[in-house]
């Protein structure tokens, strides 16, 4: 097991391992894990990647954030708003238009209020990189928004930061994965910062209960356990081959004459 911590985002992604994101990656098929770590690097980031990446850096460093990134207020048709606009860009930072740096302030601003984020974080390490090798030679990796010596810390910006919402969310993104996946790493709680995207930025603290913990291992294990299969053969196959009979969606209701 190894544990780095202030690894450049581009060193760790570098690094050929099975991570969270590759194991969502594996559950839609091997082809479409071999199809995404052949293409990930090609791939723009999204819109919501690139506000992610600011809302992380906003609430675990500030400091960096600030040198990182830059307010636009301007009007970018004008001749005047260009050039404010290229002077940013000169100066190695990023614009963010008033709308995303109000919201992204709003966002690292919740977070911080939190009572549970200001008594629980005071030995907060960010970004901290784990890298482990099982007995067959596959490699795992993780990287975590921030670990303190007694949880593992994981921000997550979302629509609705409610309980009922943000459950919703652990199911729709597999986030019990993430939590089961990163405590093979750093055997530690692992608490959720769910903070919404829009004012007034709500957030809530949760972890996951062990029900949940235990479906994800199971996942997780079966998860590699294909990818071992797939080394093994030389093949990353996509959907069965065989027939499969589908079922309608429970959704679907018979029209009533």
């Amino acid at each position: 097991m190894r544990i780095i911590y202030d690894l450049p985002a581009d060193d760790y992604h570098s690094i050929s391992a099975l991570s969270k994101s590759g194991l969502d990656q594996l559950a839609k098929s091997p082809m479409h894990f071999k199809h995404w770590t052949e293409n990930r690097d090609k791939e723009a980031p999204t819109e919501a990647m690139l506000f992610g990446t600011a809302v992380h850096m906003a609430v675990l460093e500030p400091q960096k954030f600030a040198l990182q990134y830059a307010k636009f207020t301007g009007d970018r048709r004008t001749k005047e708003g260009k050039a404010a606009f290229a002077d940013i860009e000169e100066s190695g930072r990023i614009p963010l238009n008033e709308e995303q740096w109000n919201s992204i302030q709003g966002v690292a601003q919740s977070v911080e209020a939190n009572l549970w984020w200001q008594q629980n974080t005071k030995t907060l390490r960010t970004e901290v990189s784990c890298f482990h090798r099982l007995n067959d030679g596959i490699d795992l990796k993780a990287r975590m928004d921030g670990v303190t010596d007694e949880f593992i810390v994981d921000i997550k910006t979302t629509q609705d930061a409610s309980p009922a919402g943000f459950a919703r969310s652990i199911a729709s993104f597999r986030y019990h994965w993430q939590a089961a996946f990163y405590r093979r790493f750093i055997d530690l709680p692992f608490v959720f910062i769910a903070v919404e995207k829009t004012a007034p930025y709500a957030t809530g603290v949760y972890t996951i209960d062990t029900e949940a913990l235990v479906a994800a291992d199971a996942d997780i294990d079966n998860l590699i356990n294909i990818f071992r299969d797939c080394r093994a053969f030389g093949s990353m196959p996509g959907y069965k081959s065989e027939i499969v009979t589908l079922s309608l969606p429970k959704y679907v209701k018979p029209i009533e004459a």
